[in-house]
């Protein structure tokens, strides 16, 4: 048994002078379901300000904090729970865990004069995150252990910027923007959180920059289109603070990538109930800056592919149901490593798939939506080429996941009984390894009343068994001769029941 206490405090007001504001904080604090408490706590404050200007324009001002820290569990191999060596919520290593926080300010201006509109955003952000993993245990290390940590330090600025012009057929959008990111990026041993060697130890700036047009127009009346342009350009400098030596190589160097990324979608309206929609697109995967300086000949962004051909229908007057068939192509794939808990560019790759939603009204007050999903991804030899001959599975691209549900909302009373369901994958690129499947159903309740509202929150409803976090993973228990690659997991939540009260003044 375990609880988990969370507080929420918001307030709002408007004076004379034309200027809103509205504060709110929330704090929460959670030992969590884990045989060692995870001593989880975070804590979030808000502000917005919007300033009235004139009667056309006005200055929105966003303030918000965050910071939240704790203890972890890791992830566990099965032979660990299988050998009774440690329980379905114990952990190999109790010292993980971290700690993030991040300050947000935004300065918007906005002006709408008639069927004319002109935006100017101005941005900065801090960034801290700091985590310690353990994901080989004794693999490296047989004596202290392989225990690492992660830390991100960053610092971000930027500014955007967009005109709308309107009319009765045309909406016509220009815009661009710049952000700046100074990023100071660290890797290093730490067993039993004591420093034993710094891995990677680099400070990496990237500037992007970006111009947009958008024209979304009628054809007909019962066709309509919207093309639109990007032009992307990156500029990358990394100096890396380890030298060159037989464990590492010094990433140091500077760099641009650009792209025109082209946009382009369809609807045709056969009647206000039905419709068909066909939507293209190319855009791009990101990538590591301490790979993008050492390929000095390569100024271009690595492309992704996109498009989809679907359709919305309403069969009945409270029935809406969407489906669509879509692909993703990718110059490259970042796979995560489980081993070291970083990426790794695995080459091309494809994607295809559809989807499958409905939204429909039972009853007064009874409303059901459910969407399916399926995909299928694997690696290929170049983009829009061939699938490889082996070790071609993508791991842990998910291959049929849905979500849904029964809503009740009426008077004071509003209920909900709703469900997620991820499919059974493959764990690694030959399939030697599977992810496990898992349906998970949450149920809730709340009572409304004028000034506040009470309710019970009931997670995993039928308190299955199931994996969050699932990785193939080569790890070593301490007395273990040899090395095994498994299954490594993180149990999801058990059966957990939240009551709630919130109150309003």
């Amino acid at each position: 048994a375990f609880a988990n206490s969370r507080a929420y405090l918001g307030y709002q007001f408007l004076n004379e002078n034309k200027i809103s504001s509205y504060v709110a904080s929330e704090y929460i604090f959670s030992p969590s379901y884990f045989d060692a408490s995870q001593d989880f706590k975070r804590f979030n404050v808000t502000s917005k300000t919007v300033f009235e200007l004139t009667e056309k324009s006005n200055l929105k001002l966003l303030l918000t904090h965050f910071n939240s820290s704790w203890n972890a569990s890791g992830q566990i191999p099965e032979r660990a729970i299988e050998s009774g060596q440690i329980g379905r919520y114990g952990s190999i290593d109790p010292n993980e865990g971290g700690e993030t926080g991040r300050q947000n300010a935004s300065l918007t201006y906005s002006y709408i004069a008639g069927n004319q509109s002109f935006e100017a955003q101005a941005f900065a952000s801090r960034y801290h995150f700091l985590l310690y993993s353990d994901f080989t245990f004794f693999l490296d290390n047989p004596i202290q252990g392989d225990m690492i940590r992660q830390r991100d330090d960053r610092t971000i600025l930027g500014f955007n910027t967009k005109y709308v012009w309107t009319n009765e057929k045309n909406k016509l959008t220009v815009g661009g923007g710049i952000r700046y990111d100074d990023i100071d990026n660290q890797l290093a041993k730490t067993p039993q959180r004591k420093l034993l060697a710094v891995v990677a130890d680099a400070n990496a700036r990237e500037a992007a920059t970006h111009i947009y047009v958008k024209d979304e127009f009628e054809i007909t009346s019962k066709l309509r289109a919207e093309i639109g342009v990007r032009f992307n350009y990156f500029n990358f400098n990394v100096a890396d603070h380890l030298p060159t030596d037989a464990g590492h190589e010094n990433y140091s160097g500077r760099n641009y990538q650009t792209q025109l990324a082209p946009k382009f979608n369809l609807t045709y309206s056969f009647s206000k109930d039905y419709k068909l929609f066909l939507n293209a697109g190319r855009g791009f995967h990101s990538n590591d800056a301490r790979s993008v300086v050492q390929d000095i000949g390569n100024n271009k962004l690595p492309d992704a592919w996109g498009g989809e051909v679907g359709v919305q229908i309403k069969p009945l007057s409270k029935v809406v149901i969407s489906a669509a068939l879509w692909a993703l192509e990718l110059d490259n794939e970042l796979v995560f490593v489980g081993d070291n808990g970083t990426t790794e560019n695995n080459g091309a790759s494809r994607r295809i798939g559809f989807d499958v939603s409905l939204r429909a009204q039972l009853a007064d007050g009874l409303f059901l939506d459910a969407d399916v999903n399926y995909a299928k991804g694997r690696f290929v030899d170049k983009a829009f080429g061939s699938i490889l001959p082996t070790g071609y599975i993508i791991p842990l691209a998910p291959n049929l996941t849905s979500t849904g549900g029964l809503t009740y909302r009426r008077g004071k009373i509003e209920g909900a009984l709703r469900y997620r369901h991820v499919g059974e994958r493959a764990a690694n690129e030959f399939n030697t390894v599977r992810a496990l499947c898992y349906t998970v159903v949450d149920a809730s309740v709340f009572y409304k009343m004028p000034s506040s509202r009470i309710g019970l929150v009931v997670e995993n409803l039928l308190n299955t068994k199931w994996n969050e976090a699932q990785f193939d993973t080569e790890s070593r228990l301490i007395g273990e001769p040899t090395s095994t690659s498994e299954l490594h997991f993180t149990p999801g939540t058990p059966l957990m029941a939240k009551f709630i009260l919130s109150v309003n003044f």
